[in-house]
């Protein structure tokens, strides 16, 4: 089984096999992180550094557009605050692509323990999104979106932690695995082939479903088989970054997001372990 992108859609995804009774592995692929982090339980945070003054102070009301660097100076301010630390970028960028077996332990512990912070500074932003996306130049917002959204995603869209809890007894059992360098998503024959890029080296995997899990269905390469409902294939749609080169045969059981909840569950008891 092969789950097409790692943001929380995809954890419901996997969460529901498991409750179905789901007995054969389940790949996730995803071109560039892993599964999301993992929250703590809800901690009270009063922002100091992300809040409307200082974006207004920023961009003098508004009078100019602030650039990503300078956004992202107020939030490294803000989780250093919170954290009582330095802000490890790199330690970051490099966990989007650690395995997911050495990462959610880590992240279960922390979260379990209350030292994950930073979730909590960032949580408190929330009602802030649209107003920094407004105070952005077109630069900022272009780079953001083509660099640093999937990393922010996989940080700011952590997962409850019972479900990680859940995720982990899977990774133990050797029943999940996630990946990161996605390149393609071809069907053929009525098997589906979904090629990756890990440490250096290109790999395939075969699939007989494909679930299409990406928070937008732009993002969903047409040869995963997102349709609403089972039957025809829809109309390709090209991502950057994916090759995607043949559409889904007419039949396949893969359903995209929405779909009538009913239907949806009715395509998971249907795919083959």
């Amino acid at each position: 089984m092969a789950v097409i992108g790692s943001s929380l859609t995809a954890v419901d995804v996997v969460v529901l096999l498991d409750a179905l009774g789901h007995q054969g592995e389940i790949h996730c692929f995803s071109r560039l992180r892993s599964l999301p982090k993992v929250q703590g339980a809800p901690t009270p945070w009063t922002s100091r550094y992300v809040t409307e003054e200082r974006v207004e102070e920023l961009t003098g009301g508004g009078a100019r557009q602030a650039g990503l660097a300078e956004i992202a100076g107020l939030f490294r301010q803000e989780i250093e605050l919170a954290t009582g630390a330095p802000l490890d970028w790199e330690a970051a960028l490099r966990s989007a692509r650690r395995p997911v077996a050495e990462t959610l332990p880590e992240d279960i512990r922390e979260a379990a323990e209350g030292r994950n912070r930073w979730y909590a500074a960032l949580d408190a932003t929330g009602h802030l999104a649209p107003r920094l996306w407004h105070r952005m130049d077109d630069t900022a917002k272009e780079v953001f979106l083509a660099k640093h959204a999937s990393l922010w995603a996989m940080y700011r869209h952590s997962m409850p932690l019972p479900n990680a809890e859940k995720l982990r007894r899977l990774v133990r059992a050797g029943q999940l695995h996630a990946h990161t360098g996605l390149r393609a998503a071809v069907a053929h024959g009525g098997r589906h082939t979904l090629t990756c890029v890990e440490d250096g080296r290109e790999r395939e995997f075969g699939a007989d479903y494909v679930r299409c899990s990406t928070s937008t269905r732009a993002s969903c390469p047409p040869t995963a088989g997102c349709s609403p409902t089972p039957g025809p294939s829809p109309t390709p749609t090209h991502t950057p970054g994916l090759r995607c080169t043949t559409s889904m045969p007419t039949g396949t059981r893969a359903m995209c997001w929405p779909a009538p909840p009913s239907r949806w569950i009715t395509a998971a008891r249907c795919w083959r372990t």
